[in-house]
């Protein structure tokens, strides 16, 4: 499986998300999942995020990527 981190404070993180995604299709064996997980979300709470939770639900679902926003300050969907 691949997990491939956006942080959501850093608004060149998606565009490099979208570029990795496709190298991941060229390069991955096909059926390997991928997993997007944007990281710092309790900063988008705050209003200090760089990334909308709209535009990362989209890069998820143009990718067909599932998609968790986590972080490790408030340990949102850590277990």
């Amino acid at each position: 499986a691949i997990l491939l981190c956006v942080d959501l404070t850093n608004k060149e993180s998606i565009k490099r998300a979208r570029s990795y995604i496709q190298t991941i299709r060229n390069s991955a064996n096909q059926g390997v999942p991928c997993i997007i997980v944007a990281t710092k979300c309790d900063l988008v709470l705050e209003g200090q995020g760089a990334i909308s939770s709209i535009d990362f639900r989209e890069l998820c679902l143009k990718t067909q990527n599932p998609g968790v926003g986590i972080s490790a300050k408030t340990g949102a969907n850590i277990e």
